[in-house]
């Protein structure tokens, strides 16, 4: 059975070396995938900011009472005013019935 040992033998190298092979595949793809990690990051930030700003052109094209686009003044006159103010969220849920507020914050 000495053909069997030497069959066991180079199957012992062989599975080392694949397995040795094998992890330093890993190490590298981590390794350049790692290169990428600033590259997902702002596409994930540029991705979030483009939802919200779709999420809101449609609330406010399909609002029935229709949005308008704030008026902004110095800081020194200081404050905020809102004039039949409205929560988009709350405005396009069914069954609800929203009244619209006056809000001044001096």
């Amino acid at each position: 059975s000495k053909q069997l040992r030497a069959l066991s033998a180079s199957y012992q190298q062989l599975s080392t070396e694949y397995s040795n092979h094998s992890l330093q595949v890993v190490q590298d793809a981590m390794q350049v995938a790692t290169t990428y990690q600033t590259v997902v990051e702002r596409a994930a930030q540029v991705v979030s900011t483009l939802d919200v700003v779709m999420a809101l052109a449609r609330v406010a094209a399909y609002s029935p009472h229709g949005y308008c686009k704030p008026q902004l003044t110095d800081c020194e006159t200081g404050g905020i005013e809102l004039k039949a103010a409205r929560h988009p969220c709350v405005e396009l849920q069914d069954d609800i019935e929203f009244i619209p507020n006056d809000i001044s914050l001096q």
